[in-house]
């Protein structure tokens, strides 16, 4: 029998002071400068965090007769955070006193104290027990239960069981024939749930945080008033995962290669949704459905090469994931959505970060919009006889023959990647080694801030991505040497829509300017296939050998290089596809390949 107790305090501190100024350069610090400087801003940020777990657990083992083995572990938890805040923000100062002299702000009206503090605790109760015969046939059983103080009163705690058996077939009388071949052979399978409550502290508690005016009698007072609704309910987002696995080894494990089927529905999402102007509130947080999650996941390792000078390893790794929206808000029927925001839409039957919208369908022709006149189609023309449509426009398709409605909306795809992959190799020979990874992922389609700043050919304040489009015959465009040129025939480039400016008269495109006669803005889609092929990391070293190192009254001397990012393949034109989504001027910057040299001694 062992005891352990154990605690894991964390504490974090900053102050952050600002200051701002306007004043002329060389004047701001001069004291006996007299003029109030109402812009000029100091404000100081002090904070404080402080966590800790505490954990004691009990854990008894014992045999019996050399082939039953049993653990049995009790665990009692405690984890408790709480986080303060005060932030004063100054204006108006004739003199730079930086943000040590805050009594001096002259700017009272845009003198503002703030503060802030949250306190959360979670506390846990777990039981396992592990249980083994001759080393083949494995159990394993859990059950623990969480309280914690964010959730509804009545609703904090909650159970979480699981169980998982394994048999190592490998080990049975049966296989010593194929010891050989099948070194090792595993099947497993388990079934539990966990919980998750990843929300913000005080979500079940109405805040008067909302500062308002009323009529009090004749004369107006300042109050407070809610300033969110609550789920006086909210509990548990709970997960029930079933997960089936077999780990194989070939040719004295040589050759690894692991299995895994998993089947996980995550039920009670807590997650902040959009309620009616009428509620009083904007959002509130909520236990919304369930979203299900499939797939497989494939490790492979194979050491192909074992010699005294020559060694030769290579690592693979593969996963798909289908994820899909089964329940929102008791309401299981395919294709129900609930729109949550501007940007953010849910359908049942569809992956949670789903895009959907109109589908794309090429460009408007002069011949095109002639033939669609001819066939009545009310994409060209309106049920009045009207032309609409325009050579050079957007064209989208229509699924029902009505013209361009609601209804013809479909699912393009999801920003979360259909399947993943990875793959590094590491090679040596005798004081030389050589490594290398790659990494992709596929079949993601994602909103590139980066493609709608640089491809806005309306805003002409800064460079452009040089593109193609469409550009129709007649069309008036002025090159890089001033000069006007017409274009004789149509350039018929499907992928891109032509851009009309909102006076009609000039549009850039690409390299090109051409002259518009209607009014419009048929801006190229911001949506984007994301998907690539990586090339992370090469490098290659050597290493002296022994009695070189010996003579030189050292341990080890290797000499390396290494590249950072050497390669990307992507159909992405923007800096780096693997952060397309991120916004701009943060996390959305080049792709930057790094060249390293390096010496490692020791002595």
């Amino acid at each position: 029998m062992t005891i352990k107790s154990t605690i894991s305090p964390s504490f974090n501190t900053y102050r952050k002071g600002i200051y701002k100024s306007t004043l002329a350069e060389g004047n701001y610090d001069n004291p006996l400068t007299t003029a109030v400087e109402n812009d000029a801003k100091a404000s100081v940020d002090n904070y404080t965090y402080f966590n800790y777990t505490w954990d004691n657990q009990v854990n008894y083992k014992f045999t019996l007769n050399g082939d039953h083995n049993l653990d049995i572990m009790g665990l009692q938890s405690l984890y408790s955070e709480n986080s303060e805040l005060y932030t004063t923000n100054t204006a108006g100062y004739n003199y730079n006193y930086q943000w040590y002299n805050l009594g001096a702000a002259t700017n009272t009206a845009n003198t503002k104290l703030t503060s802030a503090y949250a306190e959360s605790a979670m506390s846990s109760l777990a039981a396992r027990a592990n249980y083994s015969y001759k080393g083949k046939y494995l159990v394993t059983a859990t059950v623990r239960s969480d309280g914690s103080s964010k959730l509804a009163t009545g609703h904090k705690w909650a159970t979480f069981p699981s169980a998982s058996i394994a048999w190592r077939a490998s080990e049975e009388s049966f296989m010593e024939s194929t010891k050989n071949v099948i070194s090792n052979l595993k099947l497993r399978g388990s079934y539990g749930l966990t919980g998750n409550n990843n929300i913000n502290a005080y979500q079940t508690q109405t805040l008067a945080n909302a500062t308002t005016y009323y009529n009090f009698g004749t004369t107006n007072a300042l109050g407070v008033a809610p300033g969110s609704l609550t789920s006086q309910d909210l509990t548990w987002e709970t997960t029930k995962e079933l997960n089936f696995g077999v780990d194989m080894g070939f040719l004295n494990n040589r050759l690894d290669l692991t299995v895994d089927l998993y089947h996980r529905l995550s039920t009670g999402l807590l997650q902040s949704r959009t309620l009616p102007l009428e509620s009083g509130a904007g959002t509130m947080t909520d236990n919304l459905g369930s979203v299900l999650n499939r797939g497989i996941e494939l490790a492979l390792n194979a050491n192909i090469i074992h010699t005294k000078d020559l060694k030769w390893t290579i690592n693979g790794s593969f996963s798909a994931n289908h994820n899909e929206i089964v329940n929102l808000f008791g309401n299981t029927t395919k294709g129900y959505i609930y729109i949550n925001s501007s940007t953010q839409k849910w359908m049942v039957g569809e992956d949670i970060n789903s895009i959907y919208g109109y589908v794309y369908d090429g460009v408007w022709t002069a011949d095109g919009i002639k033939e669609a006149i001819a066939n009545k189609d009310l994409r060209a023309v309106n049920s009045a006889g009207k032309v609409i449509a325009r050579e050079g426009q957007a064209k989208v398709k229509d699924f029902d023959g009505n013209g361009i409605d609601a209804n013809d909306r479909r699912i393009q795809g999801h920003s979360d990647p259909s399947w993943t992959g990875g793959l590094s190799t590491n090679l040596s020979y005798k004081g030389f080694d050589f490594s290398m990874s790659v990494y992709t992922a596929q079949g993601m389609t994602v909103f590139s801030p980066f493609i709608e700043e640089f491809t806005n050919y309306n805003d002409r304040g800064r460079q452009k991505l040089v593109m193609d489009y469409y550009i129709p015959a007649g069309t008036t465009m002025v090159g890089s040497d001033g000069y006007f040129y017409t274009q004789e025939t149509a350039h018929n480039y499907q992928g891109r829509p032509m851009v009309y400016t909102d006076n009609g008269t000039k549009a850039n495109c690409g390299s090109y300017w051409h002259t518009a006669k209607e009014t419009a803005n048929e801006m190229p889609g911001s949506w984007v296939d994301a998907s690539y092929v990586k090339v992370r990391n090469i490098t290659l070293g050597y290493t002296l050998p022994k009695s070189v190192t010996k003579a030189l009254n050292i341990t080890n001397f290797r000499v390396y290089c290494n590249v950072l990012n050497p390669f990307v393949f992507t159909s992405y034109e923007g800096f780096d596809p693997e952060w397309a989504g991120a916004s701009m001027g943060k996390d959305n910057g080049p792709s930057t390949i790094t060249y390293q040299f390096g010496v490692n001694v020791k002595f």
